[in-house]
């Protein structure tokens, strides 16, 4: 009789500490993936703001030139480290009888943007400025 409580003291120790570790896993696990999101949203972030600041630099360049045709690279230099720019790229304008289109995009490690800013042509007033899922070719 002796012999058969102890074994079932052993098995029952060894389960509890298997649902345990499996818990702690589990636990664990999650807040690593949890890192790895709150990441990704940062990338986004840096991303989006790329993309707004081509969008702010075609419009500028608008402002100041009625022929900007777009179609440009825009590389941001990251002075506290030289090996990492931010780069843009403004799409070629097109224009709509009274109205001009801008798409932008940029990419930040893997995180997209793309924007698009749609205004008058004569006084540059903003109708569209959103983010889209990517830039019809």
């Amino acid at each position: 009789m002796k012999s058969s409580e102890g074994y079932i003291a052993l098995i029952s120790v060894v389960l509890i500490s298997a649902v345990l570790l499996i818990f702690a896993f589990s636990v664990g696990f999650s807040n690593f993936l949890a890192r790895f999101n709150i990441l990704d949203s940062e990338y986004k972030k840096v991303s989006l703001g790329l993309a707004e600041a081509c969008g702010e630099l075609a419009v500028l360049s608008l402002s100041t030139d009625d022929l900007y045709p777009g179609d440009q690279e825009v590389v941001i230099e990251d002075f506290d480290d030289p090996a990492e720019d931010y780069i843009c790229y403004i799409f070629p304008i097109t224009i709509n009888g009274t109205n001009f289109s801008i798409h932008t995009e940029s990419v930040y490690h893997h995180a997209e943007s793309n924007l698009l800013i749609e205004a008058a042509t004569s006084n540059l007033d903003i109708d569209t400025w959103e983010e889209v899922d990517k830039y019809p070719l």
